[in-house]
């Protein structure tokens, strides 16, 4: 999925944080869902799936598999789509 989205290059983040979702289910947490803030920061009434990605350790610059933890459901925040 990580390079699919073109998230590996030109380097890769240590982790990634996505919410499994549809996009209208995701923008709704920024709208009657949650609440935001002046900075389009927002929290979610209700926890959300999420899933994280994280680089495998030892992998060398440039190579940058990742691998998956666990989806969790966990009330948190978002960034406004």
């Amino acid at each position: 999925m990580m390079p699919r989205w073109n998230l590996t290059t030109p380097f890769c983040k240590p982790t990634h944080t996505f919410t499994p979702a549809p996009a209208s289910q995701s923008q709704a947490i920024c709208g009657h869902g949650g609440t935001s803030d002046r900075c389009y920061h927002c929290d979610n009434k209700a926890g959300f799936r999420f899933t994280t990605c994280r680089v495998v350790p030892g992998s060398h610059l440039g190579q940058s598999p990742h691998q998956q933890d666990p989806p969790d459901l966990q009330p948190g925040k978002a960034h406004e789509l």
